[in-house]
């Protein structure tokens, strides 16, 4: 099975691609799994686990079932046109801030324009992508030359779709437990689901968000049998970048601080967001503390 975005070779129970980090372990059982009970929710237990957990599950359903069901049909591209151009800033930091800065301002657009779009699309080696990804799959959308005009159009979008993606499903975790991205039943029926979805998305603090702290990471085991090769320094040739870097962040939102991650791509000196995730292969936030954020094996 491969990844229907990147064409990445999966194994068998992957729920993301560890190559573009997309949810695609359900693909397989789709339409089997998603069933609609009217009955009502079993009686919440004394600590609301039952519940809390019924809830989790079909969250994740709704969310991620809409988000790449509307990717499949080619309606996310068409939902964000272009933009005004990449804005960089002269370390990941100052990228990094301003990124946290957008998304408290309820600001979509200026959190894409830091993706580095425009400059991915100009210097990307597709020769040397393909050679990496060693052979052909017609869903590799960053293969295709971005110097034929229909293709390049295509790749923009595509590009801002995708990173469009990683902010609503970050922003999601935001109130919603990392357990929500697994399926399950909605029980209660569709009106009690649809009540909790608004309440998980009600995101009334957002002007609390922020970064406090982040740090160099060297993910472990993360390239594999490569022997002594630098990852960095091909991960960056490959996207015509000067250089490349990773970060886990630990973020706060309404007094509750979050692990995430950041990758960052460096054209002319100025750097740019390339994803919000790597190693952990999701966008979603994980609750934790800034000591368990600091223990983090591979943090510099």
């Amino acid at each position: 099975m491969r990844c229907e975005h990147c064409g990445k070779p999966l194994e068998k129970g992957e729920k993301f691609c560890p190559e573009c980090g997309l949810p695609v372990d359900f693909r397989e059982d789709w339409g089997q799994d998603w069933v609609l009970k009217e009955e009502p929710p079993k009686e919440r237990g004394r600590n609301g686990k039952n519940s809390r957990k019924t809830a989790a599950a079909v969250i994740a359903a709704a969310a991620l079932a809409l988000v790449l069901l509307l990717q499949n049909l080619s309606v996310i591209p068409l939902l964000f046109s272009g933009g005004p151009g990449d804005v960089g800033f002269g370390s990941p930091e100052e990228t990094a801030e301003a990124f946290a800065r957008e998304i408290a301002s309820n600001d979509l657009e200026g959190a894409l324009d830091l993706f580095g779009t425009e400059h991915i699309l100009a210097n990307f080696d597709s020769v040397s992508y393909l050679e990496r990804m060693g052979s052909w799959f017609a869903g590799q959308t960053d293969a295709y030359p971005s110097s034929e005009t229909i293709f390049g159009d295509a790749k923009r979008e595509i590009r801002r779709a995708l990173a469009a993606q990683q902010i609503l499903l970050m922003c999601f975790s935001l109130k919603a437990d990392e357990e929500y991205i697994e399926f399950g039943e909605m029980a209660g029926g569709a009106e009690a689901f649809g009540e909790e979805l608004e309440k998980v998305c009600d995101l009334d603090q957002l002007d609390t968000f922020r970064i406090l702290r982040m740090d160099p990471y060297t993910p472990l085991e993360y390239w594999g049998d490569r022997g002594e090769q630098d990852p960095y320094s091909e991960l960056a040739a490959i996207s015509g970048a000067d250089d490349w870097e990773e970060y886990l962040v630990l973020y706060e939102y309404d007094g509750q601080t979050y692990q995430g991650g950041m990758t960052f791509l460096c054209y002319e000196d100025r750097w740019y967001v390339q994803y919000l995730y790597r190693e952990r292969a999701t966008p979603f936030l994980q609750k934790m503390s800034e000591s368990e954020y600091l223990a983090t094996p591979g943090l510099e």
